[in-house]
């Protein structure tokens, strides 16, 4: 990443508009001074379209902000994306979730989706879980 202060990272939600608008026709060179990136950069946003839309899909389905500026390197994305989906059920039934009952259903998860069979559900896993997808636990 360049040191130069004059440029800028930019968030999802740009990246997402730059994709839309470079399907419109606009220029990389347009695009890039707008946003005051580097071409490569442009570019870089052009040759990541499927992982980015991808990604950017599955935060809006977490209700999560757009306003990140890089994508988490989610492992085991198909455990996470289900386990917050039940998560959110049981939210919106009321019922309460430990972290405890989190990781017993993260092990139980990972077994239907026949996922790594080294998964732990440690405390580690726990917190940075629930950082990415929670924000917090009660």
């Amino acid at each position: 990443m360049s040191k130069n202060p004059n440029y800028r990272r930019i968030d999802f939600s740009e990246k997402l508009e730059i994709l839309a608008r470079l399907e419109k026709g606009e220029s990389v060179t347009k695009l890039a001074a707008e946003y005051n990136v580097t071409h490569p950069t442009i570019c870089r946003i052009k040759g990541k379209r499927k992982e980015l839309e991808e990604y950017g899909s599955i935060i809006t389905d977490k209700e999560g902000s757009l306003k990140k500026k890089r994508m988490n390197n989610m492992e085991n994305q198909p455990l996470d994306v289900a386990l917050f989906k039940w998560f959110h059920q049981k939210s919106l039934l009321g019922e309460p979730v430990s972290g405890a009952i989190l990781q017993m259903k993260a092990i139980q998860i990972n077994r239907m989706l026949k996922g790594p069979e080294n998964f732990q559900a440690s405390n580690g896993w726990l917190w940075s879980f629930s950082l990415i997808n929670i924000g917090c636990l009660d």
